[in-house]
């Protein structure tokens, strides 16, 4: 759908054949995800940079977490309409909750190992000039600032269009005394 790539989709924004090898590279590399698992997903798909990897692993692992959450609400309504018990797996939980500690900690391991920084641009609202702060936030003045009409059309501008839109000195620039 269209939707999707707002959300990550299924994917984590990643095409589904390039998923679905990194899926079945972690099923074979399931109980150690070490510098074999990192090295074959290389070999495998080298149009993806390192971090991708740790990225989409660390995706996954949220990614799966969010999806038991979600079944077990469905589960749990659909048993309370129906008037039935609801069975609580703990156990499962914390094992599903032991699993995505473990990606996102062997991840944070192979960014480490490889000097791999994070990516994201981060967007610091504060002009500097010459290692000094100017200004703070980057929000003008609001005696400068322009009125919300100026940005859309000048129909919306509110004016009076029968007003001479030039100043009283206007002759003067029309004369050839300059």
């Amino acid at each position: 759908g269209k939707g999707l790539s707002a959300t990550e989709g299924h994917t984590g924004g990643w095409t589904w054949s390039d998923h679905n090898v990194f899926m079945k590279t972690l099923k074979e590399h399931k109980d150690n995800l070490g510098v074999a698992f990192w090295d074959r997903l290389h070999f495998l798909l080298p149009h993806i940079h390192r971090k991708g990897f740790t990225d989409h692993l660390r995706w996954f692992a949220d990614s799966e977490a969010t999806t038991a959450k979600r079944h077990r609400t469905m589960h749990r309504f659909l048993a309370e309409t129906s008037g039935e018990e609801v069975p609580v797996d703990r156990k499962q939980q914390a094992q599903l909750m032991q699993n995505v500690r473990t990606w996102r900690e062997q991840a944070d391991a192979e960014d480490a190992r490889l000097g791999l920084k994070n990516r994201d641009i981060v967007f610091q609202n504060s002009q500097c000039f010459g290692g000094k702060v100017i200004e703070v936030n980057m929000r003008a003045h609001p005696e400068y600032k322009k009125s919300p009409a100026y940005s859309f059309h000048t129909s919306r501008e509110l004016r009076d269009p029968m007003q001479k839109q030039h100043t009283n000195l206007a002759h003067v620039r029309s004369t050839s005394a300059l």
